[in-house]
């Protein structure tokens, strides 16, 4: 009855039709092939993976809606496959957030401590299923507290890997609990990970994720410290965050990127992670508060006045700088005419060093 359950939901599943017959046959061959079913059924699913040329590494949702069905034909063995894929190894874990949805929709409870569960593994892989299934079930659980509380707990676990699956989670409390959903990934450590910071910042979107409106100024400080310590801030989530900085704090995002400049003459450029302290030609980077503050020029004034004593690596960068903060050539031009008529040699080479950035 089990087999002929699994069966029948997999016939009429629209997403095995079509273009998927050939895995639609290939899948149902695997069932037969097995033998009778039992709760060991990570065996199967594996073999089913296989029998459909799926890599091990990456079963996408073939595998993915056969585990689905199996556990809604048989909610009374959902405990039992969990934890036969959990012990199947590598090969099954990617399997077990389709489980634990499916199991969610019969049995939230025993879903939710499954989950729960899986948080407080040894295996960073395992950690990182439990948030990938947690983003799905945080939205769909009647009380998440236990949940927000777990992924709290992640958001500072010692493997980065796991950090990275945290923000996905946070992102999807935007309407139940975005408050504490801000401050816990405000919390999440970036050490000089640009990937984790990237995927942090993912997360603030003012319709889709985290609203950055609504985060403190002293947030705003905290992620732009961060961002002066990672080796590049050229992703599109990162350079989105900086011009949102720039409105609400202009004077720290300013001081961020000179800050970045001024690092370039400490680091070994033979690195494998070339120190890059801004986009090449200033390409994706804008800082529109900059331009819109009251104190418009005493910023690029800042910004300027660096490129006195600055080392020849800076004064490459400098001038980037100063071209994408002057909202038009006027008032850049402006500012640098402060300096040609200076009977000081430092500020006129300055000024001719700094209209490179206005060269492209």
């Amino acid at each position: 009855a089990f087999r002929l359950a699994v069966l029948d939901r997999l016939l009429d599943d629209p997403g095995l039709q079509g273009k998927d017959a050939e895995n639609r046959e290939g899948i149902l061959k695997g069932i037969s092939a097995i033998g009778p079913l039992t709760t060991e059924s990570a065996e199967l699913i594996t073999a089913v993976a296989k029998c459909v040329h799926i890599s091990e590494h990456d079963l996408p949702g073939q595998a993915g809606r056969l585990t689905h069905a199996i556990v809604r034909a048989s909610p009374e063995h959902s405990e039992a496959l969990v934890r036969s894929l959990i012990r199947f190894g590598g090969s099954g874990w990617p399997l077990i957030r389709p489980a634990l949805l499916a199991a969610h929709d019969r049995q939230p409870e025993l879903a939710e401590g499954l989950l729960l569960e899986l948080t407080k593994t040894s295996e960073d892989d395992l950690r990182v299923v439990a948030l990938e299934a947690m983003q799905w079930i945080v939205i769909r659980d009647r009380d998440p507290q236990r949940l927000i509380e777990a992924a709290r707990v992640l958001g500072k676990d010692r493997s980065p890997i796991v950090r990275r699956a945290v923000p996905q989670v946070l992102a999807r409390l935007r309407e139940r609990a975005p408050a504490e959903a801000l401050q816990i990934l405000v919390d999440i450590e970036w050490e000089n990970d640009p990937l984790l910071g990237e995927t942090v910042l993912d997360a603030l979107h003012p319709q889709y994720g985290l609203d950055p409106d609504s985060l403190a100024d002293t947030d705003v400080d905290t992620l732009l410290r961060r961002l002066a310590r990672i080796h590049s801030i050229e992703s599109y989530h990162v350079l989105q965050f900086v011009a949102f900085a720039s409105t609400r704090r202009p004077d720290q995002t300013v001081q961020m990127l000179l800050d970045r400049i001024e690092q370039t003459k400490h680091r070994d450029r033979r690195s494998d992670e070339r120190w890059t302290p801004l986009p090449y030609n200033g390409h994706g980077l804008s800082l529109p508060g900059v331009a819109a503050a009251e104190h418009r020029d005493d910023l690029l004034r800042r910004i300027r006045d660096a490129v006195i004593g600055a080392s020849s690596g800076e004064r490459f960068w400098i001038p980037e700088l100063f071209a994408v903060a002057a909202p038009d050539l006027d008032t850049g031009f402006a500012l640098l005419g402060e300096w040609s008529q200076s009977t000081d040699d430092t500020k006129v080479s300055g000024a001719a060093c700094l209209l490179r950035g206005f060269g492209h």
